[in-house]
């Protein structure tokens, strides 16, 4: 078994951005869905390696960043993301708790977005997640999520048995089972207190533009550099090896969750 510490120190050993649905094809389409900015504070939950957060900064030069993770290693590899990225002095960086509380004041951020890291929540903390985003957003501001959800297709019992192997496993659960589909988190949202809640499903894309943004190639490189330490670092390739070692209980050529943009506002 791991656990999913071991994990995060893994994809932090090597780099990794956009470790959500469609990768960051789906990091754009949430960004399409977030809009135009101006002057806005916006808050990432769950910064990981910090790629969005700088795609977002080199983007909008007015904009407030706020990122924060639990993880000591991912935030350790997104300060240096950022700082690889010339983007010290545009985001503001701090480590929380891992049960859901937020150390802001009410009506902080004009927008707050989050990557692949609440549908992975027990039910109690997804819960205070979404009840502190609402509290923390300013009046109509906005939520957008970026989460891998079971398809209705896929039974509660199939969910449960995926959910108590990778608990055991890796001790984390592959996608919350109380609030598993689409329409299950329009209804959880709408009883929070979110409004104008939108659920698109985000559909596979390999058409990435080119950027000519420096920042943006920085943080790429950055990335790369992270792979490179993956075929040269014999630990890191230790932990890849045990990670891949364990069979996840999927039926092949099943698929079982698909990425999906939520959004709502206060």
């Amino acid at each position: 078994m791991i656990s999913s510490d071991d994990l995060f120190n893994y994809y932090a050993a090597f780099n990794h951005g956009f470790l959500h649905a469609n990768s960051e094809s789906g990091t754009e389409k949430l960004l399409e869905e977030i809009g135009n900015l101006e002057y806005e504070k916006i808050l990432e939950i769950g910064i990981g390696t910090g790629a969005t957060l700088v795609k977002i900064a080199s983007r909008n030069s007015f904009v407030k960043l706020v990122g924060v993770d639990i993880s000591t290693s991912m935030l350790k590899k997104a300060r240096s993301r950022i700082r690889f990225s010339m983007l010290k002095r545009r985001i503001t960086l701090r480590q929380i708790e891992g049960f859901g509380k937020l150390p802001f004041d009410d009506n902080s951020f004009d927008i707050v977005y989050v990557e692949s890291v609440l549908a992975i929540q027990r039910t109690e903390v997804l819960l205070c997640y979404l009840q502190e985003i609402l509290r923390v957003l300013t009046l109509k501001g906005k939520v957008v999520l970026n989460e891998t959800l079971w398809l209705t297709e896929i039974t509660t019992e199939e969910v449960r048995m995926v959910n108590d192997f990778c608990l055991e496993n890796y001790g984390i659960i592959q996608a919350n089972s109380e609030f598993a589909y689409p329409d299950n988190w329009q209804t959880f949202l709408h009883q929070i207190g979110f409004e104008n809640i939108k659920l698109t499903e985000i559909q596979d894309s390999n058409n990435l533009k080119k950027t000519s943004n420096l920042s943006e190639i920085l943080s790429s490189i950055f990335s790369l550099i992270g792979r490179l330490n993956l075929v040269f670092s014999s630990s890191t390739r230790k932990n890849l090896l045990k990670i891949e070692s364990i069979n996840l209980p999927f039926t092949k050529g099943k698929k079982y969750m698909n990425g999906v943009l939520i959004s709502a506002t206060k």
